[in-house]
């Protein structure tokens, strides 16, 4: 990134500055440009509400010149860096707006106006990505993700030292933020831009993000204690504390003086969004399925009688979310495609296959077969190649190798159970492609799986960290082409809905990604005068109970908290959103962080308070004890002032029974302006 142009500048006290703007791929000599009457000007965001989760900039270039000065202006939001430096200090740091400026068409010199974005304001294009293997990301990490992403080189970021794991921790100084973990997949499935997870973040604390003279401030409104100041990295900090100014040492620069009243509110309302997993599994997507492998169609005989015959129709696809398996005949895995497909291409092959189904009845007339339906129904299945054609003995491939991969979110499951349902249908070595339809001995068939969650895995009767743990999933030994699985739920087990094999979550949790494999085993067993070589499993589904007593409060399972004082006059907040929350019997959810392990619920330590709090019920607290009673908003146009930070406690001798705090303000560094936004600010909670 080479600089492509200055603007050498001086205010009214002769103060100098310069505004650099930088171009992607730059090689060559800096261009000093002309700057016009009040040459930067720097606007913040002036939402009155004091929680507003961002308070991001926008800054106006202005120049002189009749130069189109076209190569600042791309469709790239970070293509062109502008930063506005006093001496060797960062005061401003943002983008070039693409494709966006202002200049009067003639051929005299003229005014050039120029719109430029902070850097933290860019994030609104930006994707979140998953960071790590596991999808699970420390807060401190995404953080770091995020003004990395923002790529402001913001000199420090100003933490308050308000939130700890315990009252211990606290005063150990032990930031929470190490040891408080997001589950990714809350931000990826909602396809979230990087603003859109700052914004949670922030409301999830009742924080205030500005971006101010070339750092970042975290504010908590309620909070005059101690701040912790971080460089970029956030890998070291020093502490201070806000401090106080008297409006009137620094100087009034103008008489367009304002006051105003905001309303109060007496109801606040949250809702907590509850973004839990639509299914246990990444599901693959049957209905869309389109790339055929292959097809393979058998009438057979179901008696002797011609008019008892029954059809079989096997379609193959290639998968687009599971992972079917398939090995040559040395054990060898081979790739997924026509030529090897096990069921429907290389019958030399083992492994299984993704596909659709169809049976029907029929009859046999003039030598061909007519069915005995109208059009043909359709089931999805996995089928499973697992013996060699007419012959066992010439199979080498190993039943332990997985036949069928499948995959879930990374999250802590708890407070629930899972039920693994299907129904099995088994072919044998005689009549290839055909199902049987006899009794067999009664727990003799049963397919073998492996399931993992994290480190841990289900052997059957319990969660063990022994990674060759297995489970066989029994199917009724009833007389039929298909067997469905025996349901394990006693009618004393506290999940409603649930019908199959049930494999029931320690009240813990467990924290991991989600894996589940078919292996091979449970079907080398003769069957009578055969063997069976192939399994087929229809409507495979994997789903997450969650416990009968745990109800969820809201639409779509987002729990609702709100506070209201004096119900007759109603004064109502607009509902905040909280895209991060915290645990209340929800269920798994991508939306709840972890905490040591576990969903944090009512246990984070906030010094505001001093005990511990359920952060969706602290923000209404603080939301109530602020906005029971109208508050002051004034606007003064004062002298530029490096005394005057986020976090500062403003005074005006006016009203010296009042404190006040930034909102925002309007920057003229030419002028050596600042029209300076500020709200009444109370006390800290109590």
């Amino acid at each position: 990134m080479g600089q492509r142009y200055n603007i050498h500048f001086k205010d009214y006290k002769n103060t100098a500055y310069d505004v650099k703007v930088y171009i992607e791929g730059y090689v060559g000599q800096v261009t000093e440009l002309l700057g016009a009457r009040s040459a930067f000007v720097v606007e913040g965001n002036d939402e009155n509400f004091v929680y507003e989760s961002i308070r991001s900039s926008t800054a106006t270039l202005t120049l002189l010149g009749s130069d189109l000065l076209l190569d600042l202006f791309s469709i790239n939001n970070q293509y062109a860096p502008v930063k506005l430096f006093k001496g060797d200090k960062l005061m401003w740091t943002g983008y070039i707006v693409p494709e966006q400026f202002t200049q009067p068409y003639k051929p005299t010199p003229d005014n050039i106006s120029i719109d430029c974005i902070s850097a933290i304001g860019t994030l609104e294009n930006i994707r979140y990505k998953q960071q790590n293997e596991d999808a699970f990301i420390k807060v401190v990490d995404l953080l770091r993700y995020i003004l990395k992403s923002a790529n402001g080189g913001y000199e420090k970021v100003y933490i308050p030292h308000v939130y700890a794991s315990s009252d211990s921790d606290y005063t150990e100084n032990k930031f929470l933020f190490d040891d408080l973990v997001l589950a990714e997949e809350n931000f990826i499935s909602e396809d979230n831009y990087l603003n859109e997870v700052l914004e949670y973040l922030c409301r999830f604390f009742a924080w205030s993000l500005y971006d101010y003279e070339g750092s970042l401030y975290f504010v908590d409104p309620d909070w005059n204690g101690e701040y912790h100041v971080y460089n970029e990295d956030l890998t070291e900090y020093d502490t201070v504390y806000p401090n106080e100014v008297l409006l009137q040492n620094i100087g009034f620069a103008g008489s367009d003086h304002t006051i105003d009243i905001e309303k109060g509110y007496n109801k606040a309302t949250v809702k907590a969004i509850n973004n839990a997993p639509e299914s246990m599994i990444d599901e693959e997507p049957y209905d869309s399925l389109a790339d055929l492998l292959g097809k393979h169609l058998v009438d057979g005989k179901i008696t002797d009688v011609d008019s008892e015959w029954r059809r079989y129709i096997l379609k193959t696809y290639k998968p687009v979310v599971w992972e079917p398996k398939i090995y040559d005949a040395v054990g060898g895995e081979v790739e997924i495609n026509a030529d090897n497909d096990p069921n429907t291409g290389n019958l030399k092959n083992f492994g299984s296959s993704i596909a659709k189904i169809s049976e029907c009845d029929g009859h046999i007339e003039d030598g061909v077969f007519v069915p005995n339906v109208s059009e043909y129904s359709w089931d999805n299945a996995v089928v499973c190649r697992i013996n060699s054609l007419r012959s066992y003995e010439d199979k080498s491939w190993g039943l332990n190798n997985p036949l069928l991969l499948i995959k879930g979110g990374s999250l802590l499951y708890v407070y629930g159970a899972i039920c693994l349902s299907f129904s099995l249908g088994i072919y044998n070595t005689t009549y290839e492609y055909q199902l049987e339809n006899r009794e067999f001995e009664e727990g003799k068939y049963a397919p073998v799986f492996q399931l993992r969650i994290g480190n841990w895995y289900w052997n059957g009767t319990s969660w063990t960290m022994d990674s060759s743990s297995t489970f066989r999933v029994e199917v009724s030994n009833t007389v039929g082409y298909w067997r469905s699985v025996i349901n394990t739920k006693t009618v004393d087990d506290p999940y409603t809905g649930a019908n199959g094999y049930l494999i029931k979550l320690p009240d813990s949790g467990l924290y991991g990604d989600f894996e589940l494999k078919l292996l091979g085993k449970g079907f080398s067993a003769p069957w009578n005068d055969f063997y069976i070589s192939r399994i087929g499993l229809k409507d495979l589904q994997v789903k997450y109970y969650k416990k009968d007593d745990e109800n969820f409060e809201g639409e779509n399972g987002d729990r609702v908290y709100e506070n209201v004082v004096n119900e007759e006059y109603m004064t109502e907040l607009d509902e905040q959103e909280f895209g991060i929350s915290t645990y209340n019997n929800d269920g798994a959810s991508f939306s709840k962080p972890l905490l040591n392990g576990f969903y944090v619920t009512d246990n984070i330590y906030y010094a505001g308070e001093t005990g511990l709090v359920r952060l969706e019920e602290s923000y209404i607290r603080r939301i109530i004890n602020r906005y029971q009673v109208t508050k002051i908003k004034l606007t003064q146009v004062l002298k530029n002032s490096d005394s005057i930070h986020p976090f500062t406690v403003l005074y005006d001798n006016s009203m010296v029974s009042k404190k006040f705090m930034l909102l925002s303000g309007v920057w003229d560094y030419e002028q050596n302006t600042l029209t300076l936004s500020m709200i009444e600010n109370g006390d800290k909670v109590s």
